[in-house]
C-alpha cells in the first residue's frame, strides 16, 4: 500500500504555480518583444516611404531641369548627346578588340 505524502502534493502544487508564473512572464516578454519589433518595422517602413517620396521629387526636379536646359539650348543639347554617343561607341568598339 502506497501512502501519499502531503509534502509531495504541496511540492507539486508549488512547482505547478512556479511553472505557470514562468510561462506567464515569458509570454509577457514575448509580447513586449513582438510589439517592439512591430514598432521598429513600422518606423522602417515610414522611413522607406519618405525616402522614396524624396527620390521621386528629386527625379521630377531633375527631369524638369533637363527639359528646361534642352528648351533653352537645343543645339548644345544635341551636341552633348552626339559627344556622349561617340564616347559610348568608342568604348564599345575598344572593348571588342
Amino acid at each position: 500500500m502506497t501512502m501519499k505524502s502531503p509534502f509531495a502534493g504541496s511540492l507539486a502544487k508549488n512547482t505547478g504555480e512556479v511553472a505557470h508564473e514562468a510561462v506567464d512572464e515569458i509570454a509577457r516578454k514575448m509580447e513586449t518583444t513582438v510589439d517592439e519589433v512591430k514598432s521598429g518595422v513600422s518606423r522602417a517602413a515610414d522611413t522607406v516611404k519618405e525616402t522614396a517620396d524624396d527620390l521621386i521629387e528629386m527625379e521630377r526636379t531633375a527631369v524638369a531641369a533637363a527639359r528646361s536646359a534642352v528648351r533653352n539650348h537645343p543645339l548644345l543639347a544635341i551636341g552633348v548627346l552626339l559627344a556622349v554617343g561617340l564616347l559610348i561607341g568608342g568604348f564599345a568598339a575598344a572593348s571588342r578588340r
